[in-house]
């Protein structure tokens, strides 16, 4: 009986967590823009990751193109191995961090959120 008293409060906290983990999710995307064909978002605390089929220079010009109209304002660009984008808004910074994968036309964004202080 004990077991199954634990097991179903495990099981209540892990869904509370992935309900807190999906609000915040949409909280961090309620000014952020992905392409349409962007999947797999996996979240932390100051980041979300998805996997989109493109190539980096199609991916950095949607991002040149579209963020502003969520209105972040670009500090500056790294054009490395890894692209990076670096971003901000009179509350927040973001920084972009584009690289290839593994997989033919599939890239990695990485999205980190800073609040300023």
């Amino acid at each position: 009986m004990l077991l199954v008293l634990l097991f179903l409060l495990s099981a209540c906290t892990k869904q509370k967590l992935n309900i807190c983990l999906i609000k915040e999710s949409e909280a961090k995307l309620s000014d952020f823009v992905t392409p349409v064909n962007a999947y797999s978002i996996l979240t932390s605390n100051n980041s979300l990751t998805f996997f989109i089929k493109s190539n980096k220079e199609d991916l950095v010009k949607f991002y040149q193109e579209n963020l502003e109209i969520y209105g972040w304002k670009s500090i500056v660009e790294f054009d490395t191995k890894d692209n990076i984008l670096v971003y901000e808004k009179p509350h927040k910074y973001l920084c972009l961090i584009i690289r290839d994968t593994k997989l033919k036309d599939v890239l990695q964004l990485v999205a980190y959120f800073k609040d300023k202080d």
